[in-house]
């Protein structure tokens, strides 16, 4: 991180994950679902499911897809947004293939 960034990550568990907000209008959900991890970085907010990046607009209640991984590449584990507008992401290893019998 560079001088004056700062970050934030929260995770949750569960095949029905859902974004909820809370402010002086009250709860409200937001049109979007299979985030399961969120990581803020200077005031902005990201959100990651298995396979999917997304970009969540705290003023509008709403969720931009950034970026969608082949169905081939192992589910998402951790982003890192860079200050140069990049994403750098780690991913599960693909495990082999069991030995045939």
């Amino acid at each position: 991180m560079g001088a004056g960034r700062q970050r934030a990550d929260t995770g949750c568990s569960g095949n029905d994950s859902r974004v909820w907000s809370i402010d002086r209008e009250g709860p409200a959900e937001w049109p979007a679902q299979a985030i399961s991890h969120f990581t803020e970085v200077d005031n902005q907010l990201w959100g990651f499911g298995a396979n999917t990046i997304y970009r969540l607009q705290p003023d509008t209640r709403s969720v931009v897809v950034i970026a969608q991984m082949p169905a081939a590449v192992p589910g998402i584990e951790a982003i890192l947004p860079l200050p140069d507008g990049r994403i750098l992401l780690a991913h599960r290893a693909r495990r082999p293939a069991p030995a045939p019998a």
